[in-house]
């Protein structure tokens, strides 16, 4: 919707430029043929072409813009409808699975068809399963919220250093059980900035959640902040496997991994879609890039005692 707005603007500023040109042409041509004409019924005649000139160019710049703006809502309706299908249908097929489990064992208790020394496995089974299928439904809730225009962020300053320092210390455990090395590298001064805790806290989870669940035992993660007075930068990088060049602009829409990663790695697919809607919804932007050096070099304050080319790819916050 965010697009659909900027088209409209864009386009409404260039045609009242077209407009006002053309009335501006117009208004002169009126001149130079008025400054000939003595006769005052011809000069009438005159001033009444240039108005039926006048409205014919405004009407026709009009319509033009209202079959543009139409076209351009029209697409965006399409392809709003069609990600909302995509995410339904992606939606079903992942509660089918645990659904199906459910089914099957709760079918099995009631006819009786489960030993007694299975029973206490087979409902394990299906706690896990609901939990999993509740979880994935959040996930939707959160997902298609962030998606509303209506939704807004609950602005307060935080200190993002701090904010970042709990998140890795909440999560830390689980990167020691895959023995992933975490390098971290937090000014120890306050950043303050306007955000959301809350879902702000929620996107880092996110990409760190990600870089855990799609990174080998004993891969190595770096978490940097850096800031200035415009802008602040939040870069996760790691030494996994590179990101195929097809899917760096696609990673971030929701069930794009409906493939390897899902089935084998347990993910969702709306992880890395709610982090983005997140951010942009703090007018940031995220992205995933190849050119970690890159982002690290456009800093005069890289001080850390780190092979950075070790890393493959980095996700980047910025806001």
């Amino acid at each position: 919707m965010e697009r659909l707005r900027k088209s409209i603007t864009r386009y409404f500023i260039i045609f009242a430029l077209l407009v006002s040109i053309s009335e501006s042409l117009i208004s002169d041509g009126l001149d130079v043929i008025m400054a000939g004409v003595t006769d005052e019924a011809v000069a009438g005649l005159v001033l009444l072409l240039w108005l039926l000139v006048s409205i014919l160019c405004f009407w026709l710049f009009s319509r033009a813009y209202t079959l543009v703006i139409n076209k351009k809502i029209i697409a965006e309706t399409n392809r709003q409808v069609n990600e909302r299908n995509i995410l339904y249908a992606n939606i079903v097929h992942d509660l089918k699975t645990p659904m199906t489990s459910i089914l099957g064992f709760s079918q099995a208790l009631n006819e009786g068809k489960i030993s007694e020394e299975n029973k206490a496995e087979a409902l394990t089974i299906i706690y896990n399963k609901t939990k999993k299928a509740n979880e994935l439904l959040d996930l939707l809730f959160e997902y298609t919220k962030l998606s509303t225009d209506e939704y807004r962020m609950q602005l307060e300053k935080i200190d993002i250093c701090r904010l970042l320092r709990e998140a890795i210390a909440m999560n830390y455990q689980l990167f020691e059980e895959k023995a992933i090395k975490l390098t971290v590298d937090i000014p120890e001064a306050p950043i303050i900035r306007e955000i959301d805790q809350r879902e702000f806290l929620r996107a880092f989870n996110n990409i760190l959640l990600n870089g855990y669940q799609h990174n080998k035992q004993g891969a190595k993660i770096l978490i940097k902040i850096i800031a200035s007075v415009q802008k602040i930068k939040i870069i996760v990088a790691d030494n996994g496997e590179q990101i195929a060049p097809e899917l760096e602009a696609t990673i971030f829409e929701p069930f794009i991994c409906a493939d390897e990663s899902r089935s084998s790695k347990d993910g969702s697919g709306l992880g890395l879609a709610i982090a983005k809607k997140i951010v942009e919804k703090h007018q940031g932007r995220l992205f995933i890039t190849t050119a970690v050096n890159q982002q690290m070099n456009t800093e005069k304050n890289y001080d850390i005692n780190d092979n950075i080319n070790a890393y493959t790819k980095a996700f980047v916050i910025e806001f």
